[in-house]
């Protein structure tokens, strides 16, 4: 029964970050110019290329595919600064793909480990050793 509420969630909760991320909408692309087509809040349509930042300056156009646009977070500082999001087309009605890679919360502590082999003198002043040691 967990399970299926948590399914039956799940998009809802896509829909629910979606909306936190403020993703633009996508009309179309054109691959030989490397733009895409945006509709703005307004409803206006907003022409960007590749690199450039779209509405309000949150999101970047990385790259344009057919149908898509990768995007990317403008300010290093934003919280979702490490989300990346593929977006489709408006017409082609499929959902956007959200890829968010997380810095570690505290950068690994080097650990250098030295293990030592410990000598006993018996070992060392061996009757059958030519040497012996003090």
């Amino acid at each position: 029964m967990m399970l299926m509420t948590a399914l039956a969630l799940a998009p809802a909760l896509l829909h629910a970050s979606d909306l936190i991320l403020d993703l633009p909408v996508l009309v179309t692309t054109d691959t030989q110019l490397g733009a895409a087509v945006f509709r703005s809040g307004r409803g206006e349509l907003v022409v960007k290329d590749v690199g450039a930042p779209i509405g309000a300056g949150r999101w970047r156009l990385e790259s344009v595919g057919t149908d898509s646009a990768m995007l990317s977070i403008v300010d290093r500082d934003d919280p979702e600064s490490s989300t990346r999001a593929r977006v489709y087309a408006e017409r082609s009605g499929q959902s956007p793909v959200i890829i968010r890679i997380r810095p570690p919360e505290q950068p690994p502590t080097p650990r250098l480990v030295l293990q030592t082999a410990k000598m006993q003198r018996s070992d060392v002043n061996d009757e059958s050793s030519p040497e012996k040691l003090p």
